[in-house]
């Protein structure tokens, strides 16, 4: 669907190894998704690059991409509660599979053995990037900020994760901070929130969670009072679970 690669022959692959162009393996990863109590949520299957074994070798700075930090996220949250305002959530799907390939990043990869979609003898060449190949990670942090660039966002001197609008008019600014394909937002009104939400989907596929409720590992429980004023209690129920289970004190 998202035209992520081309099938070729192998008279075709000759051709490209011919020029230089490397082939990489793949495999099928399956992982188990956990929710904000560390209990399973999602199963998910994933085609990934054995980027370990690329040919290329690339600096630091080639592949550098940066995250959302625990400090990042708190200054993020923080200015939302001082607004009376509930940080809410997205997440882009299947990210890593957006990104457009540079023409001189030319990739084949051999698809995991036992494929049911291609058929023997036939190899993949990458259009767009893939999970597991280097440089995966920094195409896509490129692509997803230069949109946020697009939209009129501006990146936190301090933070490059954290990005906010400079509106000319009356318009409040919309905040955002971004840790890979998950992201938190927020601005002072609905319509503000639902623009940001609208133009994201023109450009991603994208899922609007609603309020914030775990997201870097933490747990967030919401709390309007009474008196018309928010706040937040930050908790990491999960990663205690998992602590407790891994040690065998999930009964003591």
């Amino acid at each position: 669907r998202l035209n992520t690669y081309t099938e070729i022959d192998e008279r075709q692959l000759k051709q490209f190894e011919a020029a230089g162009c490397e082939v990489v393996p793949s495999m099928n990863l399956f992982n188990i998704k956990p929710n904000e109590k560390g209990e399973p949520y999602r199963a998910k299957s994933r085609i990934v690059v054995l980027g370990n074994l690329e040919q290329r070798t690339w600096s630091k700075e080639d592949k550098y991409a940066p995250v959302l930090g625990a400090i990042g996220n708190r200054l993020l949250v923080s200015e939302a509660v001082s607004r009376g305002r509930k940080v809410k959530q997205g997440d882009c799907k299947n990210a890593f599979c957006q990104p457009e390939l540079p023409e001189d990043e030319v990739v084949i990869v051999k698809p995991p053995k036992g494929c049911p979609f291609t058929p023997t003898g036939k190899y993949w060449k990458l259009n767009k990037t893939l999970y597991g190949l280097c440089r995966s990670p920094r195409h896509w942090y490129d692509k997803i900020t230069g949109a946020l660039i697009e939209l009129g966002f501006t990146r936190c001197d301090h933070d490059p994760c954290l990005w906010r609008t400079h509106p000319s008019d009356d318009t409040p600014p919309v905040f955002v901070g971004l840790y890979v394909d998950d992201f938190g937002y927020f601005s002072t009104t609905d319509e503000q929130e639902k623009w940001f939400e609208t133009e994201m989907q023109k450009r991603f596929t994208v899922e609007f969670m609603g309020p914030m409720s775990y997201f870097l590992g933490c747990r967030y429980d919401w709390i309007d009072h009474e008196d018309g004023s928010l706040s937040v209690h930050i908790s990491q129920e999960g990663f205690l679970e998992a602590v407790l289970d891994k040690f065998g004190l999930e009964t003591s």
